[in-house]
């Protein structure tokens, strides 16, 4: 069972209809500790840094991925400490890990 993450939310969703590319956007509360958190576990997954936005009470961090498809994405996030919602082409989300 994955920690209760009221602080973090984690979104995902393919960058291009038919492509392998995905992004991973983390909002989470703004500390030191839980950026440096999901900064480590996004580089150890081989996730591309591509903003962070530091304002307020909220972090917001968006990495960039290929992967061969949707299973071994989905592999990845149930080892994910945090929950994460999929966002379909159709705008549907649901949760993959």
């Amino acid at each position: 069972m994955k920690p209760e993450g009221a602080d973090v939310k984690a979104y995902v969703w393919k960058q291009v209809r038919g492509g392998n590319t995905y992004s991973l956007q983390v909002e989470a509360k703004n500390g030191v500790r839980i950026v440096n958190k999901i900064n480590k576990l996004a580089e150890e997954a081989s996730w591309n840094a591509i903003a962070t936005s530091m304002g307020g009470k909220q972090a917001c961090l968006i990495f960039c991925r290929d992967f061969k498809d949707e299973t071994e994405l989905k592999a990845w996030a149930k080892k994910f400490p945090y929950e994460v919602i999929y966002e379909g082409t159709n705008g549907k989300q649901r949760r993959i890990g």
